[in-house]
């Protein structure tokens, strides 16, 4: 009789979760950190797609590029095509941009920028300002923010993120503000949603197998 009912209670949760949205969500990281120089990235790592946009079409592979002043180790986001450095792969700008597709949507994204082009020498003050934009399914723009560097800042790292109340960011743009402002890219972290049914799922799967245990 309790199995029974545990039975039905496992089959009314699963019709529940079935029809709930996830509710949780896994933490997932993307760094070519420990990869070999120029190891190709599009598909490396889980849950996203890397590529170059130039001028705004795809264009070349993005690629581990070997630098000392990234965030993690001593690998970051880089590019490999005609004009890029042959054995360090390129960095991004105005022209060359970094794009990242989730597979499913999320609603959290954080990415580490630094750059390395500001002038140190004397005379008027200079920046370097990194953007970053966030588009759902549609290509529709969803929110963004930028990141200035001054001539003190040269080689520090800041970290553009966003949030949203719910999972609709589907891709990210990078890039600099002008042309010829290099800037790297390292350690992208996303959410991947978890299915709220495996969630309800769970408790009483662990509830029958004690159950059969108990029996046998």
């Amino acid at each position: 009789m309790k199995l029974r009912i545990m039975l039905i209670m496992l089959l009314l949760a699963m019709s529940a979760a079935l029809a709930t949205p996830a509710t949780a969500a896994i933490l997932q990281t993307a760094d070519p950190d420990g990869l070999p120089v120029l190891t190709e990235l599009t598909n490396q790592f889980e849950g996203v797609t890397l590529s170059v946009l130039e001028l705004g079409e795809p264009s070349d592979s993005v690629v581990a590029a070997f630098d000392y002043n990234v965030s993690t180790g001593d690998r970051s986001f880089g590019w490999i095509g005609p004009g890029s450095p042959p054995i360090s792969g390129g960095n991004f700008d105005q022209a060359f941009q970094l794009r990242a597709d989730f597979d499913e949507p999320t609603d959290f994204v954080a990415i580490d920028a630094f750059t390395g082009v500001v002038q140190l020498e004397a005379g008027p003050p200079m920046t370097a300002t990194s953007n970053f934009s966030a588009y759902d399914s549609l290509g529709n723009l969803l929110d963004g923010s930028s990141l200035t560097w001054t001539s003190e800042m040269k080689y520090t790292t800041q970290t553009h993120e966003l949030s949203r109340a719910t999972a609709d960011i589907s891709y990210i743009v990078l890039a600099g503000s002008e042309q010829n402002q290099n800037f790297n890219y390292d350690n992208l972290r996303f959410n991947i949603p978890e299915p709220a049914s495996f969630l309800m799922f769970a408790p009483f799967a662990v509830l029958l197998t004690r159950r059969r245990r108990c029996a046998s």
